[in-house]
């Protein structure tokens, strides 16, 4: 009696990016990330996962979680030939030569489907147009299959040795597609991406050690500071990169050589192969500065000097260069306004981009807070924006209540329309106020399913996008908030409607808004004194032109002074 071939197990693959790379994780991290039980864990254990061990206390990189599970897909990956197709269901493979063949051309690439022998579900492979030609000349002649056919959903039926063109006619293969395709050696289509798998060494003790000094500041950062994910994560990169150019195993045998030595080779050259920019400099000098003040009071490193940490402060040179004030490039007011009125709204992608815009200018949001709001945070009637904290992704999540910016009726008009155009499209108050365009384009019509813009590299190749069709510099989403920055002092005739203005930013203080948005440009600031000038001669009376040189430098002293008293008291309103 004969027995059935044993059934192979189903590989449970995880995401090869699910960890984030600089953390470290405790076993019940783990089994938390992946949802995963502790028999698993161990046996990932078993199969090459690379723990830091310390009794029975086990960390894991991410870096390393990650590349175990990408070496786990590399070697699931199954390899056929040009005249091959894997079946995921019967997990065997099955000839493109015999049975009946269907092809569908979809953005470039021919998708081609046979049906399993032993499951009659279609078995899928992709392949480009010229493997797809060459697996035509491989087949054999079929001559009922060489019949014209006409499928506008470019669905082509079982094919011969014909060649298959876009509007349905066919013809036989040239001479030159012929050789070609004899002349072809057989060739390895891989599902996937084809790297090298990564070997991650065992570490040594020291290694451990510096693991889990590392864990506890991880969570000294995280937990006991508070810090953001963002925060941690660069802290945490720079201590790795530090253990990585230092090749000092252990923490204990650092010595100003040591970071005499790094500091070096950190600032020559970065991941691009040129030298790192300033700020990134003294950004990663100051987290190392602070992870070895910390590591000198810790139990087990008093032999480490408590000044070392001192040897990390970085150049007075890149430090006021990291410090100096740069030019932002932000679009006037003028160039969105333009913008805004060239953009068509035709089609549902070109309304939502329109609005995007549009509603940026006049909300003045965080790019973050742009594509997680819903059309229930946005108020119509009184022209308001409500950024709660636990539904919308705000700075330090915070929660902002913040009044629409006079930026024009045209502004409001637009995304007024747009939430009446979702509202007719079934959309709720729940649905993301800047949805995908996959959903509506391929979905069904109604209020269910909708999802917001995948993340903020989305918006920022949309306003890209914008910035080329109407010629402007390019900008990033949050350079608008410098333009609206720009205005307050335009559009406020006080100092209370200037903090009012400030606060729709959703900072408390005034000064941060000064600080931080809307530079005033040189050629404004001389503007803005010739205005000063000539309104304090209509104030006091005083015709500067028929004074003296020494009184004419006297009174513009006595203006200067004034804006810079009133400029002080600003700051520490």
């Amino acid at each position: 009696m004969s027995t059935a071939p044993s059934k192979q197990p189903r590989r449970n693959l995880q995401d090869p990016r699910k960890a984030k790379a600089n953390y470290l994780y405790t076993s019940e991290n783990v089994i938390s990330l992946y949802g995963i039980c502790a028999n698993t864990l161990t046996n990932w254990v078993q199969r090459g996962l690379v723990p830091y061990q310390s009794g029975r206390k086990r960390l894991f990189k991410g870096e390393h979680l990650n590349a175990f599970h990408q070496n786990r897909r590399q070697k699931a990956k199954h390899e056929v030939e040009l005249d091959e197709v894997y079946c995921v269901i019967c997990k065997d493979t099955h000839s493109l030569l015999v049975s009946e063949v269907q092809a569908t051309l979809f953005k470039g690439k021919m998708s081609v489907s046979t049906p399993c022998p032993k499951k009659a579900s279609p078995a899928y492979k992709c392949m480009s147009i010229g493997d797809y030609e060459a697996l035509q000349a491989l087949r054999k002649p079929i001559p009922e299959r060489s019949q014209k056919t006409n499928n506008d959903s470019g669905s082509l039926p079982g094919f011969g040795i014909e060649q298959v063109f876009s509007d349905g006619s066919c013809q036989p293969p040239s001479a030159e597609q012929m050789h070609l395709a004899v002349s072809l050696p057989p060739k390895a289509i891989e599902m996937g991406n084809t790297a090298k798998a990564q070997v991650i060494a065992k570490p040594s003790a020291a290694e451990t050690e510096n693991a889990f000094a590392i864990y506890e500041y991880q969570m000294l950062v995280k937990e006991a500071r508070g810090r953001h994910d963002k925060t941690v994560d660069a802290i945490l990169r720079h201590i790795w990169q530090f253990v990585d150019l230092s090749g000092k195993g252990d923490f204990r045998e650092v010595d100003k050589e040591t970071i005499a030595l790094f500091k070096s080779a950190f600032q020559e050259k970065g991941t691009d192969g040129k030298a790192r920019a300033a700020q990134t400099v003294v950004h990663a000098f100051a987290h190392l500065k602070g992870f070895f003040e910390w590591l000198t009071e810790q139990p087990g490193y008093s032999c480490v000097p408590s000044h070392l940490h001192d040897y990390f402060t970085p150049p007075r040179r890149l430090v006021n260069i990291a410090n100096a004030p740069t030019t932002k490039n932000y679009p006037s007011h003028e160039e969105i306004v333009a913008a805004v009125e060239s953009m068509a709204g035709n089609s549902f992608l070109e309304r939502r981009n329109r609005a995007l815009l549009a509603f940026a200018y006049l909300s003045g949001v965080r790019v973050g807070a742009l594509i997680t709001l819903q059309i229930k945070h946005v108020d119509l009637k009184l022209k308001a924006v409500d950024q709660l904290a636990a539904e919308v992704a705000t700075k330090n999540s915070k929660t902002i209540r913040s009044d629409w910016f006079p930026v024009g009726e045209m502004f409001e008009a637009i995304v007024s329309d747009w939430i009446t155009d979702l509202k007719a499209q079934g959309a709720t108050g729940e649905t993301p106020l800047f949805p995908r365009g996959a959903r509506y384009t391929f979905g069904a019509r109604n209020g269910s399913g909708w999802e917001p813009l995948k993340d903020e590299g989305t918006v920022a190749k949309i306003f890209a996008r914008i910035a080329i069709d109407n010629g402007i510099d390019h900008f990033t989403p949050h350079r608008v908030r410098d333009t609206i920055g720009s205005m307050i002092f335009r559009w406020a005739s006080n100092l209370e409607e200037a903090k009012a203005l400030s606060q729709g930013f959703g900072h408390d203080n005034l000064k941060t808004t000064l600080d931080h948005y809307g530079a005033i440009s040189e050629a404004r600031q001389h503007e803005l004194f010739s205005g000063i000038r000539d309104r304090s001669e209509l104030q006091f009376g005083v015709n500067t032109r028929s004074l003296t040189p020494t009184a004419r430098v006297q009174l513009q002293q006595t203006v200067e002074d004034f804006i810079e008293k009133m400029m002080s008291m600003l700051k520490t309103e």
